[in-house]
């Protein structure tokens, strides 16, 4: 299953408290480039802000993101954020269910 980190929303942008860090300070490029980073802060041991640039992640609402690392693809059905899934590199996502590559679905 996807992580689902939840990072508090600053006082003031760009400043985060104790050892919690900006999220646009992330290894992640698609947390780090959104236009509200700044105003993100994640903990130090959020799993794969820090250590993971090839994560896939989004942000559920604001400053709570549904991370997959390792390379692994970020699965989502529409309007279902919360019950993303990761597939493998090698898998396709079909309306939030990850199929193997090689399984092929007639069209209607």
């Amino acid at each position: 299953p996807a992580s689902h980190i939840v990072c508090a929303v600053a006082a003031k942008p760009g400043i985060c408290t104790g050892t919690d860090r900006c999220a646009n300070a992330s290894l992640v490029p698609s947390i780090r480039h959104r236009g509200d980073a700044n105003s993100c802060c994640c903990r130090q041991d959020a799993p794969f802000l820090w250590t993971d640039p090839v994560a896939k992640c989004l942000e559920a609402s604001k400053c709570n993101f549904t991370c997959c690392g390792g390379g692994q693809k970020l699965c989502v059905a529409s309007g279902a954020q919360k019950e993303a899934t990761c597939c493998s590199k090698d898998q396709k996502c079909t309306s939030g269910q990850c199929h193997d590559a090689s399984t092929s679905t007639p069209l209607p």
